[in-house]
């Protein structure tokens, strides 16, 4: 953890907000900000740090909040004797040395929750949802508190499936205790955006600030049935928010609204209004639109309904030259001949012309990074007889309508045969033979300082780039330690090659 992540873990503890302590230290309140979010330190010559720890200390004591205090310092308050001298230099000392976080288990969690998870549509259909829901709800203007949050939004959301297909909008940066406090409105809510995907209905949400990798993560496997579905598109919200009052906004297209504003911490005395009238309606877009204007995408989702985007989308990322980890499940598309390039897409239907064109370019990208920056791929070899049997895949035929398709064993090794050539050739590019597979359905291109794309191959393909700094640089460190726990032949150039060219020959 560096400074600013220390700050905001005491301030959350301490329920302390930016006016609060702006007003103690006697500064701007942007000044925090700035603190909060890591654009600034604070300074010496002002001994703001020593007021902050002093301020701290009085507050933890006066919330009867100090063990928990002294926990987050690893410390004890006995040690320190319960005494504002030694307490505050601890904290100091603290504040000022860099903690280093392993996110290894959180990104190996949430990918295998990405592997686990599918989308289906629901079975059964549109017209019989309104006796299936189970969660009544009445029809009124205003609606109090949490169960008056789940009524209007059950109502919100299941009069939106006797529409046409529309954009919904989703903002809520409120306690999520309406959802979660009750687990059949739960369920109830999930079905009905299940059926309203369904439909065709597509739904646009405005994530809060994250100021920890792990709330990232948990605002998005929360959504993540729904988000594999392809149809969200999801933001977020870079700065830190403070302040007393918090905020819900729900917009179905043009035809109603639902928006709520609470206390913090206090959603179960709100009012929740709910909008039919066009000029409330179009008021609250123009707040949605404005607020999305501040905000950044958290990523781009691709199935197997737009292709053509996720094709483009892998040409821009190939135009990057940073260095590069690329986990697959056999050997990669980039390294793959150009006459295998043509027999897949023709085999699909596709455009042969078109689809070496499009891989020429690929390569001409790739070969420009290799030159300056490493590139490691990471799978594991298939089994003799797998490829024999026709069990490997073309990787990049699962996106295509009738894949995937599998090698023959020529096939596999022609593409074996350039894979090795490569190695030979370029010392940037680099292999990580690993003994069993990380993930079975996953693939995983990770660029430094850039993005990352995570892709689930079955039972529906789907692909996610990341444009959350913080979010890829963790996959980039997890790929990382991978490789360190691997066996050190896994990644020994020589072994390497003698690996490929012993399988190479038991094809012949």
């Amino acid at each position: 953890m560096d400074f600013k992540d220390k700050l905001n873990l005491i301030i959350e503890l301490l329920e302390i907000n930016n006016n609060i302590l702006a007003e103690v230290l006697d500064v701007d309140v942007s000044l925090i900000s700035r603190w909060r979010t890591g654009n600034r330190l604070p300074s010496d010559r002002n001994k703001h740090l020593e007021l902050l720890c002093a301020y701290f200390y009085n507050r933890a004591v006066e919330t009867s909040k100090l063990y928990e205090l002294m926990e987050i310092m690893n410390q004890s308050v006995v040690t320190l004797k319960n005494d504002l001298e030694n307490v505050t230099e601890v904290m100091r000392v603290w504040f000022n040395t860099q903690i280093s976080v392993d996110n290894t288990p959180l990104i190996h969690d949430f990918i295998n929750k990405l592997e686990f998870f599918s989308y289906h549509d629901t079975e059964h259909p549109i017209e019989e949802l309104h006796g299936k829901i189970g969660y009544k709800y009445s029809v009124k203007e205003t609606y109090y508190g949490n169960q008056g949050k789940r009524e209007a939004i059950t109502r919100l959301l299941t009069e939106a499936i006797d529409i046409e297909p529309t954009t919904i909008y989703i903002f809520s940066d409120e306690a999520i205790s309406w959802l979660t406090e009750d687990i059949s409105f739960y369920f109830s809510w999930s079905k009905l955006l299940e059926q309203l995907l369904k439909k065709g209905h597509k739904i646009r949400i405005l994530h809060t600030v994250y100021k920890s990798l792990n709330e990232i993560l948990n605002a998005i496997e929360k959504w993540l049935p729904l988000y594999l579905s392809g149809s969200l598109e999801p933001y977020y919200y870079p700065k830190l928010q403070d302040g007393l009052f918090r905020h819900s906004i729900f917009i179905v297209g043009d035809q109603a609204a639902l928006s709520s504003t609470s206390l913090v911490g206090k959603t179960d005395s709100c009012l929740n209004y709910y909008h039919t009238n066009k000029d409330n309606i179009k008021n609250l877009r123009e707040s949605f639109d404005s607020l999305q204007e501040m905000c950044l995408p958290l990523m781009s989702i691709y199935t197997d309904t737009n292709r053509d985007k996720y094709f483009d989308n892998v040409l821009d990322f190939y135009k990057i030259c940073n260095d590069t980890y690329n986990y697959n499940q056999t050997i990669s598309t980039v390294t793959m001949p150009m006459e295998l390039i043509g027999y897949i897409h023709e085999k699909a239907g596709c455009s042969r012309d078109n689809a070496v064109e499009f891989h020429k370019k690929r390569i001409e990208f790739f070969k420009d990074c290799i030159m300056k920056n490493k590139y490691t791929e990471i799978f594991s070899l298939p089994d003799v007889n797998d490829i024999n049997n026709g069990s490997v895949f073309f990787e990049l035929t699962y996106y295509f309508p009738n894949g995937p398709y599998a090698y023959t064993k020529d096939q596999f090794r022609l593409h074996l045969l350039n894979v090795i050539s490569m190695l030979e050739t370029y010392e940037n590019y680099h292999i990580i033979l690993l003994d069993e597979k990380i993930f079975k359905d996953i693939r995983i291109m990770v660029k430094k300082n850039y993005g990352s794309v995570i892709s689930k191959l079955r039972p529906r393909p789907v692909a996610f780039k990341f444009y959350h700094e913080g979010l890829s640089e963790a996959i980039f460190e997890y790929l990382a330690f991978k490789i360190k726990e691997a066996n050190q032949k896994s990644y020994d150039r020589n072994v390497v090659i003698t690996k490929l060219k012993n399988l190479l020959s038991q094809l012949n």
